[in-house]
């Protein structure tokens, strides 16, 4: 039977001289007094800190742990996201004052964006806007194809976004960037079907240099 001091038995189950302690009075090792000197079994020791792994939370090393804090900083940064989503589309809902009053922020195209959320409060206002929405729009406003100072605030939107700094390391900046794209896209195609006419809509890939979405289905509902 081989002894061990408090520091070495602390040594042997990888914890404190206080916890050595703390198994000694609850009678789960032998405490042996010798002099003025304490010491403790060491096959004892070995045998309770087999049982004391088996039922403990394993402890994750300085590289584990670090990967899982990024995996949470990330599905916090897509709940934080998702919220500014869900916030953003409830305040895009548009009357005809309210498209009037967009068309002349659009003519201005000089709009300020200060926060993440703006961005996707135009991607919800942009994507919502239909056919319908922009022929009322002209209507209103008496402006001819209202739908060409439409695309270009769009695409100013984009460059802003894509301009802001941290933009390359900011995973919600990409995100907003990419939902502005498709805000574009979606409205490109509502001014596909604006177009009303085959022959205007073939001038579509001219205009804007891709294929609309759905172009045959289109071009059918049109001839």
């Amino acid at each position: 039977m081989r002894l061990v001091t408090k520091k070495e038995a602390a040594q042997i189950m990888g914890r404190s001289c206080r916890s050595i302690e703390e198994y000694a009075r609850g009678g789960r090792i032998s405490r042996i007094p010798q002099g003025n000197s304490v010491y403790f079994v060491e096959h004892e020791l070995r045998e309770l800190k087999v049982q004391l792994d088996k039922t403990s939370i394993r402890v994750m090393g300085p590289h584990e742990l670090r990967d899982w804090q990024r995996r949470l900083t990330r599905m916090e940064m897509e709940v934080k996201f998702l919220l500014e989503l869900t916030e953003a589309k409830n305040t895009a809902e548009l009357t005809d004052g309210q498209l009037v009053s967009l068309f002349q922020i659009i003519l201005e195209n000089n709009v300020t964006v200060t926060s993440n959320v703006d961005y996707l409060h135009w991607y919800h206002v942009l994507s919502s806007l239909t056919d319908a929405h922009l022929e009322r729009m002209a209507t209103l406003t008496r402006t001819k194809d209202a739908w060409k100072p439409t695309l270009i605030f769009v695409n100013r939107l984009i460059r802003l976004c894509r301009g802001r700094d941290g933009f390359h390391s900011s995973l919600d900046m990409q995100r907003a960037h990419a939902l502005l794209l498709r805000a574009r896209r979606d409205l490109r195609n509502q001014v596909f079907i604006l177009m009303n006419t085959v022959e205007n809509a073939q001038n579509y890939e001219r205009i804007f240099g891709e294929a609309p979405d759905m172009h045959e289905e289109i071009l059918t509902r049109l001839r």
